[in-house]
């Protein structure tokens, strides 16, 4: 477990080393780090899909629309540190015009950057298939396919890594800003499934005896997410903090299960009558993990501010809040089917 932790971090470390070289080397207009990041790729790729992709470019500089191939697979690669939708309908609208279906069935565009989006807006020529979603990958897609691998094939992954990006001399503030660069990417992950006003909110109406039943799943998503094998922050005070409210919000959790009833069916939970002094104690300590969590939240508010100034969290509280709705959604659209299905 420890050795796959190590594997996993140097992974994480060396990808976000390529991919800050790579986008402070384009900001001066300096792309030559593009072209020779195409023989990399294409042996990374390789080995974390299986593909036999090869560098179009050694055989035709010009090569349009498509770096990377794999001539048994049928399978093209771009490789661009350009995310927008207009490179995406670019490459796609060349890679038709000049006849490239003809030696390839399927087209992925590898984004040396974050992608923006799922790309919906895509228009598609006739009879050519494309997934925004599917097949653009960008780094952190690439990293958490590599985190899916086994302990061996991560170690092979590594030692390809440090063949080709020999860790460089550094000063302590360019390795510390790796891993914080690291850690914001993580934390954007979560935070965009946990949206804390309505977290604190949900807290207050517990201890006021009366809540929203789905407000108890909203933390389902970035909880799985903090306690899976592969997360990891090297900022340990942000990783005590998240812990600590989870701990908390589980223990409310555990709490509302056995002191309130839905009386009308309506979603609204509200706090049963006590039956007997050990109810009336429950409720006491359902009351003080509220005030934990409650405390264990403003903790963590107060330390996402300190230590990750950057972060857009009206944003992140934005793109939650969206998640929740489309929960909400999913699953009222579920019971209706399922109350509409006489079978």
């Amino acid at each position: 477990m420890l050795e796959r932790k190590r594997l996993l971090e140097t992974v994480v470390t060396k990808l976000v080393s390529l991919e800050l070289a790579i986008k402070r080397l384009n900001d001066i207009r300096l792309f030559d780090m593009n072209i020779v990041a195409e023989d990399f790729f294409a042996e990374l790729l390789n080995s974390v899909y299986d593909y036999s992709l090869v560098n179009l470019n050694h055989d035709d500089p010009h090569q349009t629309a498509i770096d990377l191939g794999d001539k048994g697979r049928r399978l093209a690669v771009q490789v661009t540190s350009e995310r927008t939708k207009v490179k995406i309908q670019d490459t796609i609208d060349k890679f038709c015009t000049k006849g490239l279906a003809a030696d390839y069935d399927s087209l992925k565009v590898l984004i040396l950057n974050e992608r923006t989006g799922n790309y919906p807006t895509i228009v598609l020529p006739e009879n050519f298939s494309f997934s925004g979603k599917d097949d653009v990958i960008d780094m952190r897609q690439l990293v958490r396919d590599i985190q899916k691998m086994n302990t061996p094939k991560l170690a092979a992954i590594v030692e390809l890594l440090d063949r080709e990006l020999p860790e460089p001399k550094k000063d302590g503030g360019e390795l510390i800003e790796l891993k914080h660069k690291a850690d914001f990417d993580s934390l954007i992950d979560v935070l965009s499934f946990l949206c804390r006003p309505q977290l604190a909110a949900f807290l207050n109406d517990v201890s006021r005896g009366r809540f929203k039943i789905d407000l108890l799943y909203l933390v389902e998503t970035p909880h799985r997410m903090v306690s899976g094998p592969n997360f990891h922050l090297y900022d340990a005070m942000m990783t005590e903090r998240l812990r600590a409210f989870f701990l908390h919000w589980q223990n409310v959790s555990d709490y509302t299960g056995s002191l309130f009833h839905d009386y009308k069916n309506d979603g609204v939970a509200t706090l049963m009558p006590f039956a007997d002094g050990e109810s009336a104690m429950r409720h006491e300590d359902l009351l003080s993990e509220a005030r934990e969590a409650e405390e264990a939240l403003a903790q963590l508010n107060q330390c996402l501010r300190d230590h990750f100034p950057e972060l857009d969290l009206n944003k992140t509280d934005e793109n939650a809040a969206k998640a929740y709705l489309q929960m909400v959604a999913e699953a009222e659209e579920y019971v209706k089917k399922v109350l509409n299905d006489p079978a």
